[in-house]
């Protein structure tokens, strides 16, 4: 069904060739209809019946009808304003007109513009381009005798309910004058429209048209109404409000109507784009609207029916007729191309690996296909609605496999969508790279292949793990070796010095002395020489993993022998609950702080040495410190002096922990030694057993943060 049909606009006085209409409405419900070719004056019915009412072959330029029924009208060439009352008020006389005098300085003028009325009765009337002018008393009076009007042509000329004239000017200036005062609103005030052409006063709101746009003026402001797209309603010539309070438009392009809901959200948000439906040609207008003159041309008539004056004709049209509102036309899926291949419009399964699809559609409408839009959405790839205006195809590249809806509505331009539109059910299929199981066994494939390199690193790794115990057990053995090669066969051969001795005390008692005393020598040697190799190794002392008992143990030792001459205080604290160490992490921590103490107690001259050892979560931490007489700042950074490498030994076995050696020292002040190794570098694990590869990467990055934040 076409959404527009008859009786939706019905013609009065349609006629052919280049005339333009004016209309005026009356108390009744008919109009005064003028033509400005030579047609005089008609009345038009709403019925679409019209009537020559008077002047024939005189062209009408404006036409204005007073609250006394009594219509103004003015003619061109000659140039002539007069008067007629309504022939059903006065059935003596038909046509009777009656016309003002004009000074010979209006006379010359070429047209007059508009006419109307103020509440005291007088006739205002625009001569181009003379200007405005006012008759009372019997005479002309430019511009009332009123100052402050602008210096312009008065397109159009509105009395408000109130009396108050409205007077539209070329220039884009409004002035509103009462009795003797005057107000102009500007581009200043924020009227910004062009050459005013239209105005539609109220007792609260005015409407004012013109050639770049339509506002509504609220008595303070003025507010641009902005069509869709941010468009602004341009070319009107006439407005009319309904009973309703749709706004009905007659501009360039045809009849538009704004309905009342539509002007209500754009009260309310100055920034919304307001919808208004479009009727032209293809709807019954006998022509396309005028442009010039007779004004006005647009009017709603008491009985609620809106009159248009166009170019060629007059028609009417009743707001509440129902076809203005007929749904939106029926829309259809024509077809659908996959990669070139044309399918079922219904439904269809696709091949796999489909990279193009076009889908076509169409819309039944029988005047206004130009009109029609559309719009369309794939279900599951597009995620709303894709408006296409009149295009009439979807295109679509490499669908992922699956079922998919494609769905078009249509709609004839007025907002008013075909919500059923029509659908068509697709199928991609997927290809042999695309299957489920494919995918699954690249997963499995590819985790088994993670689980072999997860096994090669942690075989490496054991297999380096071994080689440095290896390492370590093979040293421990050479020094083993040394101790007995040395150490024991120094004390063998004490024996049998001793031996000799023994057997020399009966007859060379002065050689045994001699051989003795000789033993004696060797013996403390051998023992100095024992005492230290000893002192290195003491693996057997921390065996336990009570690091803080065998740490006492060696600083007891230390304590008791020659190497403390300043009888020092010592002391161990532990922070924390103590947590296993790894075995030859343990014994490399105990080395430090060996060395760390022997510096203390033989060269610091310390009266308080302190050893603190602290269990974190994050962090294992040994501290060793001193009141002794410190170090020179400029042998702790590896510049140690010659023979001496007790600070680079230490270094380089925190830096074999994977931790990090810190020493603060100055003369006379003490010296502090701390040594932090990560957690997960120095704990055993709770179940002895070893964490995986990435577990240890993972912890030994942190531990390298935290340390560089340390730092």
């Amino acid at each position: 069904m076409d959404h527009f049909r008859e009786p939706s606009f019905l013609p009065a006085l349609p006629k052919p060739g280049n005339a333009s209409f004016g209309v005026q409405a009356q108390k009744d419900g008919r109009v005064w209809i003028a033509s400005n070719d030579g047609g005089g004056l008609w009345i038009g019915s709403p019925e679409g019946k019209t009537e020559r009412i008077a002047l024939p072959e005189t062209s009408i330029q404006s036409l204005y009808e007073t609250r006394r029924r009594t219509l103004w009208f003015a003619t061109y060439a000659p140039l002539a304003i007069g008067s007629i009352r309504d022939p059903s008020n006065d059935h003596s006389a038909e046509g009777k007109t009656t016309s003002l005098p004009l000074t010979p300085e209006l006379q010359s003028q070429l047209t007059v513009q508009s006419i109307a009325e103020d509440r005291d009765g007088a006739v205002w009337a625009s001569f181009i381009p003379y200007g405005l002018a006012k008759w009372q008393g019997g005479h002309w009076t430019k511009n009332g005798g009123l100052t402050g009007l602008p210096d312009a042509w008065v397109v159009i000329l509105s009395t408000d309910p109130d009396g108050r004239l409205w007077a539209g000017y070329m220039n884009g200036e409004v002035a509103v004058i009462d009795g003797t005062s005057v107000r102009r609103l500007s581009a200043k005030d924020g009227l910004n429209i062009g050459p005013v052409a239209a105005i539609l006063s109220g007792r609260s709101d005015c409407w004012l048209a013109g050639v770049n746009g339509l506002v509504r003026f609220d008595g303070r402001h003025f507010h641009a109404l902005s069509g869709e797209n941010n468009r602004p309603f341009s070319g009107i010539t006439g407005i009319a409000q309904a009973r309703n309070g749709d706004l009905w438009l007659n501009s360039w392009e045809g009849v538009r109507r704004v309905k009342a809901a539509e002007l209500g959200e754009a009260e309310k948000n100055p920034e919304y784009a307001v919808h208004a439906d479009l009727y032209d040609l293809t709807d019954g207008l006998p022509s396309v609207p005028q442009r010039i003159r007779p004004f006005p041309t647009a009017v709603s008539a008491p009985d609620g029916r809106i009159w248009f004056g166009l170019r060629s004709g007059v028609v009417s049209v009743d707001p509440e007729d129902p076809s203005l509102n007929t749904p939106a036309p029926p829309v259809s899926i024509v077809r659908a191309i996959a990669d070139g291949k044309t399918l079922n419009a219904t439904n269809a399964k696709f091949a796999a690996r489909t990279k193009n699809l076009e889908f076509d559609y169409t819309a039944v409408s029988l005047n206004r296909a130009s009109r029609v839009r559309f719009r369309y959405k794939l279900e599951g790839v597009d995620e709303g609605w894709q408006d296409v205006g009149s295009r009439r195809q979807a295109f679509y590249s490499n669908p992922p496999p699956g079922r998919y809806h494609f769905v078009v509505s249509a709609s004839n331009g007025d907002n008013v969508w075909n919500d059923a539109g029509a659908i068509m059910d697709i199928e991609v299929p997927r290809a042999f790279n695309q299957s489920i199981w494919f995918r699954s066994l690249c997963v499995s494939a590819f985790m088994a292949l993670l689980f072999a390199l997860y096994r090669f690193r942690l075989l490496y790794l054991t297999k380096q793990f071994n080689a440095r115990l290896e390492g370590r057990v093979s040293e421990r053995a050479r020094i083993a070796r040394d101790l007995h090669d040395t150490l024991l066969q120094s004390f063998h051969g004490l024996l049998l010095r001793f031996q000799t001795a023994s057997e020399l005390f009966a007859t060379r008692p002065a050689d045994a002395k001699r051989t003795l005393d000789g033993a004696i020598d060797q013996a403390a040697q051998a023992i100095t020489e024992g005492r230290d190799a000893v002192q290195g190794l003491r693996s057997s002392t921390v065996e336990s993993n009570d690091l803080a008992l065998a740490i006492n143990t060696l600083a007891e030792e230390l304590a008791g022998g020659q190497t403390n001459s300043s009888a020092s205080v010592f002391n161990v604290g532990v922070e924390g609950t103590p947590k296993p160490l790894r075995p030859i992490l343990r014994d490399e921590v105990y080395r430090v702080a060996g060395e760390a103490l022997r510096n203390a107690f033989r060269h610091a001259q310390a009266r308080r040495i302190e050893v603190e050892i602290r269990y974190d979560e994050r962090w294992f931490r040994l501290r060793v410190r001193d009141d002794g007489k410190g170090i020179d700042s400029k042998l702790l950074n590896d510049n140690e002096r010659p023979g001496h490498y007790g600070l680079r030994g230490m270094r380089e076995r925190a830096k074999l922990l994977g931790g990090q050696l810190t020493v603060w020292s100055e003369v006379d002040s003490g010296t502090e030694v701390e040594l932090s190794i990560p957690g997960a570098n120095a704990y055993a694990s709770a179940d002895g057993r070893r964490r995986s590869w990435f577990a240890e990467k993972l912890a030994g990055k942190l531990a390298d943060n935290d340390t560089e934040r340390m730092s």
